[in-house]
This record gives C-alpha cells, sequence and structure tokens, in this order.
C-alpha cells in the first residue's frame, strides 16, 4: 500500500490529486501498464482528518 499527502484539485465537479512520480510509477509497473485510459488511475483513497478539527 502506497501512501502520501496530497491538496484535493477539482476540475469541473470531479476531484483528483497528483500522485507522486515515484508511486505512480510503482502503481503502474505492478499493473503491467505504462498509463491508464485517458490517463486516468482509479483509486480507492482513504481520508484522514485528524490534522483539520480542533480537540475541544
Amino acid at each position: 500500500m502506497f501512501k502520501f499527502t496530497a491538496t484535493i484539485e477539482i476540475i469541473g465537479i470531479n476531484p483528483f490529486v497528483f500522485v507522486p512520480d515515484d508511486i505512480l510509477n510503482s502503481i503502474f509497473e505492478q499493473a503491467g501498464k505504462s498509463k491508464g485510459p485517458s490517463g486516468v488511475l482509479p483509486a480507492a483513497p482513504t481520508f484522514t482528518f485528524e490534522n483539520y478539527f480542533a480537540q475541544t
């Protein structure tokens, strides 16, 4: 499993993140591909919000 931190960007209504090159290359290598269809790589992200909410 790969872990990285990224800012969620929006194009229209579609959220996306830029994946670091070393992680992206490893994913493509494991998948036996050099790129996804239309440059899209489906993913199942996990979000953590511990840094965004102040404790009371």
